[in-house]
């Protein structure tokens, strides 16, 4: 069964989000939270599963990365396309090269998730 976190609960963790890294975590809290994907799927997913030039309105959860082994789409909202452009523009801003991002978001979601607990 799914559970639904309070507006409560989520201020409560984009709080635990450092200074250095405030904008990268809070992000990846909002992709989480706005999507429904879980941890090991968002890492898994590629700069083309999220773009073609511009961010996407849906993206395609590979089944090699999907928990059950099966693909499905995630409908992006505006706060999920925002918080994929912000993840973008903060890998850029810190000059790391653009297939760098999931290698670092990898890293980003363990610290963020090992501060939430």
């Amino acid at each position: 069964m799914h559970k639904v976190i309070t507006e409560e609960e989520l201020q409560k963790m984009l709080s635990v989000a450092t200074r250095l890294f405030a904008e990268r975590d809070k992000a990846i809290i909002l992709l989480l939270v706005n999507t429904g994907l879980r941890v090991g799927e968002l890492v898994g997913l590629n700069i083309s599963d999220v773009m073609n030039g511009e961010v996407k309105s849906e993206l395609r959860v590979r089944k090699e990365i999907a928990k059950r082994k099966k693909e499905r789409v995630v409908p992006l909202n505006d706060k999920a396309r925002q918080a994929i452009r912000a993840l973008i523009d903060f890998n850029k801003s810190k000059g790391y090269a653009l297939y760098n991002l999931l290698h670092r978001l990898l890293q980003a979601v363990k610290a963020v998730s090992q501060r939430c607990m």
